[in-house]
C-alpha cells in the first residue's frame, strides 16, 4: 500500500519543480507540448459555462480542463497572429482583451466568434485592465497613459488629467466600481472627470488589486498595504523576497481573503493576513492570475505555462517522517485522535505527541505480526494478528485474545467495531466470522467454498455486510450469515473493501472488478467504460462535500457522489475523475 497518507491528494504527473514536497501547494502545469498553444499566459478568467478562458502572446484559447480550443480574433496589421497583452471578464460576462498594436476587443463567449473590435488606441504595450461602475472599459499603457471606452468611443487620459509622473499606469477597480490608477508611486482614484492621487510613495513599481470589501490591495516593491478610499493605508506584510529590486507583476484577492502576489522574476507569494509565504510555480515570471468556483488557482506565467494550484491537503508519512515501516497495510484513529498502523510485514506502531512509536515487547506486546488494527467507540483498540490471535487495547494495557478464551482461529484478517458496542472478527485459517459481544464469542459459518472475510461495513440500518477475497458479499442477521452475492456480479471478483453509505447505498470495490453499487436490491457496476479511472479499488470514503474518494492500483481519484448516481441510474454515460497522481479532467471547468 505504501507510506501513509493523511488527508486526500497526491501530487500530479507534472507539478512546479521548485518546493518538492515540502510547499502546501500542488502546481499542476500545462505547456505548449500539452497543447497550450503558447508558453507567455497573459490573461485568466472563467466565464458562467465553466470553460476557462486564456490569452497569450499566441491568441485567445477555451479550455475545458482536458483540450484547448482555439478562438479567431482580428489581428493589428503587420502581425501574424493576436498577441494579448491583459484580459478582462467584464460584468455583463463578456471578454475584454488588449492587443499589442494599439487594438482592444470584445468577445460574447456565448457566441461563436462574435466579436468586436476598438481603434485608436495607443501603440504603447497595454498592461491592464479595468471596468468602472458605469461599464465603461479602461486600459493601462507603459507610455504611462489611460484610455477609457464607452458608448464605442475612445478618449485619452494623461497627466493633464491628473495622471503625473513618468513610468507605465497600472489601473483597476474596486467592489464598488471605482477606477484605480497606480503610477510613479502614487495611488489614486478617478472621480469627476480626472485622476487624483491619494497617496503618495517611495517605489515607483506599484500594483494595485480589488479589496472584497472595498478599498485596494497595494503592492509597492517588496511591501504589501490595504488602502481604503477615505485616506488610511495600513501596511501589513513584506514579501520574503531576497533583494530589494522585487517588482510585482500583478495581485489578485481570493475568496477566501488571502491576497496572491505575481512578481517579474521572483515567483508567487500568498499573504493570509498572518503569514506571507511563497508559492512554487513553473516559472518565476507572473504575468496573470485568476480563481476557479472549485477554489483553485490559475497562474499565467511568462515562459512556464499556465500552472493550477490546489492546496496540498496531503500529508505524507513515510520513513523521512519518521514512520518505522515504507509499506503500511491498516490504519486507524481511536477515540483520543491516536493513529495506529500496522504494516504488510507485521509492524505495529502508534503517534505519540507527533512521533512515530513501534510497540515492544516492554510494553506487553507478544511480537506477532501484526495483520489489522480497529477502534471502537469505547476506546478499545482491537489488533489482530497472523497467527497470533487477537489483542485489546486499553488504558495502557494489552490483553490477549487466543483459541484457548473461544476465538475460531489464529489469524485475524478484518475487523470492525459495530455502533452497538459488538466487534465483528474475520478469521482466515477456519474461514468463519466472529461476533464478539461482551466478552462472548459467536461464531458465523461462511458459505462453502468462500474464503476469508477480507472487508466488513455497518450501513445506516445496522446491518453487517461483507466481502471475501474470492468474492462472495455476505449479510449478517443476529444468527446466521445470508449469501448475497446472486444480486451482484454474474462472475464474482475478489472483493478489497466496502462502503455504507448515508444514502443507503452499499459501495463494493472489487479487484479488476470496477465499482458496483448495491441499493434497495439493485445492482449496478462502473467501471472504465463508464468513466472509472481504476478497476481495481482498494479503499473508499466520502467528504463532507458529497465527492467519493478512491484509493486504486494507480493511485487516489475522487469523483461526485452525483456523478456517480446519473450513471449508475443511467441518467448520464460516463463521469469524470478527478486524479492525484495523474494528468486529470476538472469538472469545475466542463461546459456541460
Amino acid at each position: 500500500m505504501g507510506s501513509l497518507l493523511r488527508g486526500w491528494a497526491a501530487p500530479d504527473a507534472r507539478t512546479a519543480a521548485e518546493g518538492g514536497s515540502t510547499s502546501p501547494w500542488f502546481a499542476r502545469v500545462w505547456q505548449s507540448e500539452d497543447g497550450l498553444p503558447e508558453n507567455n499566459v497573459t490573461g485568466l478568467a472563467q466565464t458562467a459555462d465553466g470553460y476557462l478562458w486564456i490569452s497569450s502572446h499566441n491568441g485567445l484559447v477555451r479550455f475545458d480542463g482536458v483540450q484547448f480550443d482555439r478562438v479567431a480574433l482580428p489581428m493589428a496589421r503587420g502581425q501574424s497572429q493576436p498577441l494579448i497583452r491583459a484580459l478582462l471578464l467584464g460584468g455583463d460576462g463578456q471578454l475584454w482583451m488588449a492587443l499589442e498594436g494599439g487594438m482592444a476587443v470584445r468577445v460574447a463567449p456565448g457566441e461563436t466568434n462574435a466579436f468586436r473590435a476598438f481603434k485608436g488606441l495607443s501603440g504603447f504595450r497595454p498592461l491592464a485592465l479595468a471596468q468602472g461602475a458605469d461599464q465603461a472599459v479602461w486600459i493601462g499603457y507603459s507610455d504611462g497613459s489611460a484610455y477609457r471606452i464607452r458608448d464605442g468611443g475612445v478618449t485619452r487620459f494623461t497627466a493633464r488629467d491628473g495622471l503625473p509622473g513618468a513610468g507605465a499606469c497600472w489601473l483597476t477597480s474596486d467592489s464598488n466600481g471605482q477606477v484605480w490608477f497606480a503610477k510613479a508611486g502614487r495611488v489614486g482614484v478617478f472621480r469627476d472627470g480626472r485622476f487624483t492621487t491619494l497617496l503618495t510613495l517611495p517605489e515607483k513599481t506599484v500594483r494595485l488589486a480589488a479589496g472584497r470589501s472595498g478599498g485596494v490591495w497595494i503592492c509597492a516593491g517588496r511591501r504589501l498595504l490595504r488602502f481604503e478610499g477615505g485616506g488610511d493605508f495600513q501596511e501589513l506584510a513584506a514579501l520574503p523576497a531576497e533583494g530589494a529590486d522585487v517588482e510585482p507583476a500583478t495581485l489578485f484577492e481570493a475568496r477566501g481573503g488571502a491576497l496572491w502576489v505575481g512578481t517579474s522574476s521572483m515567483g508567487l507569494f500568498r499573504y493570509d493576513g498572518t503569514n506571507c509565504m511563497r508559492v512554487p510555480t513553473s516559472h518565476g515570471n507572473i504575468e496573470s492570475l485568476a480563481e476557479d468556483r472549485e477554489g483553485n488557482v490559475w497562474v499565467g506565467t511568462g515562459g512556464g505555462g499556465l500552472n493550477r494550484l490546489r492546496h496540498r491537503v496531503l500529508e505524507l508519512q513515510g520513513t523521512e517522517a519518521g514512520l518505522p515501516f515504507e509499506s503500511v497495510q491498516s490504519v486507524c484513529e481511536d477515540a483520543s485522535g491516536t493513529a495506529w498502523v500496522t504494516t504488510q510485514n507485521g509492524g505495529l506502531a502508534r503517534q505519540v505527541n507527533g512521533s512515530w512509536k513501534t510497540f515492544s515487547v516492554e510494553e506487553g506486546w507478544s511480537g506477532a505480526r501484526a495483520s489489522c488494527v480497529a477502534s471502537d467507540s469505547a476506546g478499545v483498540v482491537w489488533i489482530g494478528t497472523y497467527r497470533g490471535g487477537l489483542f485489546r487495547w486499553e488504558k495502557g494495557k494489552l490483553t490477549a485474545i487466543a483459541r484457548s478464551d473461544g476465538l475460531g482461529g489464529n489469524t485475524v484478517r478484518a475487523l470492525l467495531p459495530d455502533r452497538a458496542g459488538n466487534l465483528w472478527i474475520g478469521l482466515e485459517s477456519t474461514t468463519c466470522v466472529q461476533r464478539l459481544t461482551e466478552g462472548q464469542l459467536h461464531t458465523y459459518t461462511q458459505p462453502d467454498r468462500s474464503r476469508v472475510v477480507r472487508a466488513m461495513a455497518e450501513d445506516r440500518a445496522g446491518n453487517i455486510w461483507m466481502g471475501t477475497s474470492d468474492g462472495y458479499l455476505l449479510r449478517a442477521t443476529r444468527e446466521a450469515l445470508v449469501d448475497e452475492t446472486p444480486h451482484t456480479l454474474p462472475a464474482p471478483r475478489p472483493i478489497r473493501c466496502l462502503y455504507a453509505a448515508p444514502d443507503g447505498s452499499l459501495w463494493i470495490g472489487y479487484a479488476g472488478g470496477g465499482l458496483g453499487r448495491l441499493r434497495n436490491g439493485q445492482f449496478a457496476l462502473i467501471g472504465p467504460d463508464q468513466g472509472l479511472h481504476d478497476a481495481s479499488i482498494c479503499a473508499m470514503a466520502e467528504d463532507r462535500e458529497g465527492g467519493m474518494w478512491f484509493a486504486g492500483d494507480h493511485g487516489i481519484f475522487q469523483v461526485r457522489q452525483r456523478e456517480l448516481e446519473a450513471v449508475t441510474e443511467g441518467r448520464a454515460r460516463r463521469l469524470l475523475s478527478i486524479v492525484y497522481g495523474r494528468d486529470e479532467a476538472l469538472p469545475s471547468l466542463q461546459a456541460s
